[in-house]
């Protein structure tokens, strides 16, 4: 799953793994059921996205300071409350 892909994006990526199955990054129920079956998700550092992810294996940020998420004390990061701690710990350890 890819959040903010357009289609050349999209079919770039595809191109270099094209047994996997790539896909933009849908919206609501959709959402949580295409991230439910991921394996590999590209997208916004989100605790509600990670805790959605319950498949995957790989979680590619785009950004930097997701030390925040895991509780770490990165330059200017805040420590994240509990629920989010634990949303980011259940997808690390998979």
């Amino acid at each position: 799953m890819v959040a903010y892909a357009d289609a050349a994006q999209l079919a770039a990526l595809h191109a270099l793994a094209p047994e996997a199955k790539v896909e933009a990054l849908a919206e609501g129920d959709a959402r949580k059921a295409q991230l439910a079956a991921a394996q590999v998700v590209i997208g916004p550092c989100d605790p509600a996205l990670l805790a959605d992810a319950t498949s995957v294996h790989w979680f590619q940020a785009l950004s930097v300071g997701v030390e925040a998420l895991r509780g770490g004390t990165g330059t200017g990061a805040a420590r994240p409350d509990a629920e989010q701690h634990a949303a980011y710990q259940r997808a690390a350890d998979r």
